[in-house]
Order: C-alpha cells, then structure tokens, then sequence
C-alpha cells in the first residue's frame, strides 16, 4: 500500500507540469527506479554487515522519512505559484481543457483506457517473470552464482539510459503508440538471446537490451494517458491503470512458479514471457486516440 502511492503521484505531478517534453521529464524522474536499484541495494547491504538488520532497517526508514519530507518543497501544480506548465499556451488553455480533460469515468468508458491497461499488464507479467526466473535460470545453464548476479545491473543500466533515449529522442521521430509497439516488440526479441545462447556475454548483453526497451515503454504510458483525457483527472485515472502492474505482480511470479513446478525448467517461463511480449506489441495497433463524446451525442 506505502509503494503504490510516490510513483503515481510523482508522475501526476509531473505531468501538470509539462505540456512540452512531457515525455521527456516522466522519463528522467522515473529513472529514479532502476536507479535506486543501483544505489539501494548496496547501501543495504553495507549497513547490514555494518550494523545487523535491525539497525540496517532502522537506518533506512529514517532515510526515507527525511526524502519524504522534501514532498512537502513540491508544489502540486504550476498555477500554485502563478506560473504556466512549461510548454503551454495560455491562448488555448481554455479550449484545451474544454476539449481534452476528461472525466475517469469517460475515460474508463473507451476502448483505448483498456488496450492499454491490457498492454500495461502483460507487459509487467513479461518484466517480472524476467526478473523472478534470470539468476536461476543462467545458474542452471552452468553460469557462476556471482556471474549470474550481475545481469539485473546491466538491467538497470539499460533502463536508465532508454528511458532517456526513448523519451527524449525516440518521440521526436515517432509517434508515443508507435514507440510503444517498438519496444515491446524488440524487448521480446531480446529473449531469444538468452534462449538460443546461454553465456556470460549474452546474459549481460540481454541484460543490457531488455532493460533500454523495457524501459522505453514505461514513460510512455502517463504521457498517452495525459495526452488521450487530459490532466484533470489524471491522478484518478492512472491510478486505476496502474492496478495492472499490482495484478502482474500477482500473475506474473504465480505462472512462472507453475510453470517451473510443471516442467523443472525456467525456460518455459521466458518463452511465455515473450509471447506475453509479442502479444503486447500486437495490441498497441489497436490504440487509437479517444474522439470525447459532445452533450448532443451522449443523449
């Protein structure tokens, strides 16, 4: 329940903030997840063998009471300090909100919320069976423990520069549904990878790949979201969608512990992660921008 709440309503936050570059800005503050993992799981480390886990815990909860505390330097929106979002035209704020700001309720209504819910889902069910199978699946093919610990690094190394490439660059040249179809359908050709080699250089290297596209698609949800129903109820509204990944994080370790209790083998699991990959690449197609229904057409 704690964990659900800072990134949805950073990304909220963020959105009000930037009609240009939107895109752009959710990636760099978003990047602060794979970054963490660089940074958290170390500095756990290191205060457990400094100080046992009581302490360790101790220590950490105080760290994130004092990054809390700057929540309260943010200001919600642009206008709490008499200023624009970056990007915005003041001539066309009032048909933009008339036009574009939607209620949850009629977003929940179209199709589009949906597919992309759906998108949403599998593929988290794709990202977290990767990380819940990786470390045994390369031990079991005769890769070292400590070798084989290494690739969710290269993840997050890959996440974080393709959330800025994607999000900075990529949108530049396509369109966000169209990035949405690339990544997942290259973050699931990645696996194959690992399917056909299994070695040292090609776990890191799928390490590496699967976390640029993996992450190039994470962005581009609450930008499509913002830019399909506005920002009024966005809070709201990604609120709802971002239940799908709390339903992955159910489904996805669920299958692929079956799966492995079925077989005895941690292959079966990646194939169906990327078919859950696949199958998402096929159903960005059917994204297509919301027309919001006038008075006279809803009666």
């Amino acid at each position: 329940m704690g964990g659900g709440f800072p990134y949805i309503l950073a990304v909220t936050i963020i959105s009000r903030w930037f009609v240009k570059k939107r895109a752009l800005a959710i990636g760099i503050a978003t990047a602060g997840v794979p970054v963490s993992g660089l940074v958290v799981n170390p500095l756990t480390t290191w205060l457990i063998e400094s100080f046992g886990y009581e302490r360790a815990l101790i220590y950490l909860s105080i760290i994130f009471t004092v990054m809390l505390c700057f929540g309260f330097l943010v200001k919600s929106r642009p206008e709490d300090m008499n200023m624009k979002a970056y990007g915005e035209d003041s001539e066309d704020l009032a048909e933009q909100k008339e036009t574009s700001d939607w209620s949850a309720k009629e977003a929940f209504s179209h199709s589009s919320f949906w597919l992309m819910y759906a998108a949403f889902f599998f593929g988290f069910n794709t990202f977290l069976i990767i990380i819940v199978n990786l470390f045994n699946f390369s031990v079991g093919s005769g890769i070292t423990p400590l070798v084989a610990a290494g690739a969710p690094a290269f993840i997050g190394a890959g996440s974080i520069i393709g959330r800025i490439f994607f999000s900075g660059v990529v949108i530049n040249i396509l369109r966000d549904v169209r990035i949405l179809f690339v990544c997942y359908f290259l973050q699931a050709s990645s696996i194959i990878l690992i399917l056909s080699v299994a070695e040292v250089w090609s776990l890191y290297l799928f390490g590496f790949l699967f976390g640029f596209f993996y992450s190039g698609w994470v962005p581009m949800f609450p930008t499509i979201l913002g830019r399909f129903y506005g920002l009024k109820s966005l809070g709201s509204i990604f609120g709802v969608f971002g239940t799908a990944f709390s339903l992955a994080a159910i489904s996805g370790p669920l299958i692929s512990g079956f799966l492995f209790d079925m077989t005895q083998s941690y292959q079966n699991s990646l194939i169906v992660a990327m078919g859950a990959s696949f199958i998402t690449a096929l159903i960005t197609f059917f994204i297509q921008t919301p027309a919001k229904k006038t008075d006279k057409e809803s009666t």
